[in-house]
């Protein structure tokens, strides 16, 4: 299982967004999507999408994304975390557990 990080400062509206995509030739089996905001604010919230459809609402603060059914992403895909009603200047992380698709 391979791993990819990822980061966004949270800017002056309170929100923050990670962007996750293959390499223009791959395609992802996406296993886990772990994230944390240290200190995330009462009300904040997370979202994980895939082309910007909801596949789950999450904790902001930290939280896990996993288990079946797996997100198969494409290379023309997005997948993102998206923080709202967070402070200026926090940092989230995003850590994705994934396993490149094998082409036949």
């Amino acid at each position: 299982m391979a791993t990819a990080t990822y980061s966004a400062r949270i800017g002056v509206g309170g929100d923050g967004t990670v962007s996750i995509r293959t390499n223009s030739q791959e395609t992802w089996t996406v296993a886990q999507i772990s994230i944390e905001l240290e200190g995330a604010p009462s009300g904040a919230i997370a979202n994980l999408r895939k082309n910007g459809y909801l596949v789950t609402p999450m904790i902001a603060a930290g939280d896990v994304a996993a288990g079946d059914p797996y997100v198969r992403l494409l290379p023309s895909d997005v997948l993102t975390v998206e923080w709202e009603n967070c402070t200026l200047g926090q940092i989230g992380k995003v850590l994705a557990f994934y396993e490149p698709v094998k082409s036949t």
